[in-house]
């Protein structure tokens, strides 16, 4: 997509929410542009979106937002293999969804370690954090996040020349992938099988 307009377009509606007093909008907002930087790969810029959210959060004492904002300032930080920082963010995550048992907050946060220890090439560490994930997501019966970890655990057993569970776990991913019209999911799973 076109992400200069898109933060072009939040930056018009944080001046509006700011004129108005809305900071709840204004934090969904800066939460947003730092969502676009990710996806630019600009991941310093992510994270000034994301801390100065935080630290309003953090003023409020909303555990929730806080939860989710650390479980995004981890990622970026992973994304820009700066994984033991990632790290430290994303278990803070994860402690503040365990306390009220947010299930759908803990699988994703656990998807993300997940993910973080794989690309420190810490396989065991990743295969039991991935599995945490699916466990909880297939309580919740959230197909994408599902898919998503069968297509990680997938790429965690093709490292570690497990191919036969690789290709079981890919071969579900696709089933829900396909279930679900889900074309991203479809693609990046043939990508993985293509491995094996």
């Amino acid at each position: 997509g076109n992400y200069s307009r898109s933060i072009n377009y939040y930056l018009s509606a944080l001046k509006k929410a700011k004129a108005a007093n809305q900071p709840v909008q204004q934090a969904a907002i800066f939460t947003a542009i730092g969502n676009i930087y990710v996806l630019e790969g600009d991941y310093n810029k992510a994270r000034e979106n994301y801390w100065f959210v935080l630290k309003q959060a953090e003023k409020d004492k909303d555990t929730a937002r806080i939860a989710s904002l650390a479980s995004n300032i981890g990622l970026a930080y992973s994304y820009a293999r700066q994984s033991e920082k990632g790290l430290i963010y994303l278990f803070r995550s994860l402690k503040l969804h365990e306390a009220p048992k947010n299930e759908r907050g803990m699988a994703k946060t656990l998807d993300f370690i997940g993910y973080t220890f794989f690309t420190m090439g810490k396989y065991a560490e990743a295969l039991k954090y991935l599995s945490l994930s699916l466990e909880k997501n297939e309580k919740t019966g959230d197909k994408i996040r599902i898919l998503d970890n069968l297509r990680n655990l997938g790429w965690v057993y093709i490292r570690t020349g497990k191919f036969d569970l690789a290709e079981n776990s890919l071969k579900k991913a696709l089933t829900y992938s396909e279930e679900i019209s889900h074309l991203q999911g479809i693609e990046g799973v043939n990508e993985a099988l293509s491995k094996l």
